[in-house]
């Protein structure tokens, strides 16, 4: 039976990320926007990753820098307005991870 007062444990894993790369070195992590064919312009799967990414190094006991940049010529053009309402689809990606950008033990 389990307490309901106890606070339940999120638990994060490292994953491959679509529109990320991602290495450690010592104590520092690198995250690199990785769509140099579109001027690294974030889009909901971008923004998720990114999010995500974030989560899981904020809270990774080896990391104790994160640094971010972009592959290509820069670090990003801003918004990728191609497809159907992008504005709707980056709010949704956002508000799916409304709440979620604490972690546990660690400012951000």
């Amino acid at each position: 039976m389990s307490n309901s007062s106890t606070p339940r444990k999120e638990t994060l894993e490292p994953r491959n990320f679509e529109t990320l790369n991602v290495r450690t070195d010592k104590h520092v992590t690198y995250v690199e926007l990785n769509r140099p064919f579109c001027a690294n312009a974030f889009n909901n799967v971008m923004l998720v990753d990114l999010h995500d990414a974030i989560r899981f190094y904020s809270a990774y006991p080896q990391t104790r820098v994160l640094v971010f940049s972009g592959a290509g010529r820069c670090f990003s053009k801003g918004i990728d307005f191609k497809g159907k309402s992008p504005a709707a689809s980056i709010q949704a990606a956002l508000n799916s991870r409304a709440g979620s950008w604490t972690c546990p033990g660690r400012r951000i």
